[in-house]
């Protein structure tokens, strides 16, 4: 995934990008969620 090719390359510069627990795209997969039909839950 994109976010994770990015993290790689500007991880050399920032500290905080080495640091986290998990990939960028396990944190949006695990917070994010959407649906295109309002009376969907998520």
């Amino acid at each position: 995934m994109n976010l994770d090719h990015a993290q790689e390359a500007f991880g050399r510069s920032e500290p905080l990008l080495t640091g986290l627990a998990m990939t960028p795209s396990d944190y949006v997969r695990r917070q994010v969620r959407f649906t295109p039909f309002p009376f969907e839950g998520a």
